[in-house]
């Protein structure tokens, strides 16, 4: 680990990334915003993915809320495809908070599957 970076980084980290599996995108648009100027490059690169992951779940949820209110077949379609897809969604954040502590330690990329790029 580089002398240079925060001790608490990956302590910040894992918490912003679990908070965020389970509230989406406040926690994870707070550690971003949070001491914007004093972390490192990397930990600002964490924390941006977190929160890209956390707005594409988000919305998901906006357009099975809205979707789900068209009318008979149409409604009922969307409701199963775009819940299965928050499950999916849901279950790939868990994933890569398991698995930040073991990328963030080899210096990879942050551990999602694929992401949106809205946040840099």
């Amino acid at each position: 680990m580089n002398t240079n970076q925060n001790p608490n980084a990956l302590s910040n980290l894992q918490l912003n990334y679990w908070l965020s599996v389970f509230f989406t995108w406040i926690p994870a648009l707070i550690f971003f915003l949070l001491n914007k100027e004093t972390q490192s490059p990397r930990e600002r690169e964490y924390n941006a993915a977190n929160l890209n992951f956390s707005l594409l779940r988000l919305f998901v949820y906006i357009a099975l809320t809205i979707l789900t209110q068209l009318p008979d077949v149409l409604g009922v379609i969307f409701l199963f495809g775009l819940s299965a897809l928050s499950i999916v969604l849901f279950v790939f954040h868990i994933i890569a908070a398991v698995k930040l502590n073991d990328t963030y330690q080899r210096g990879e990329k942050a551990p999602f599957f694929f992401n949106l790029s809205i946040v840099k």
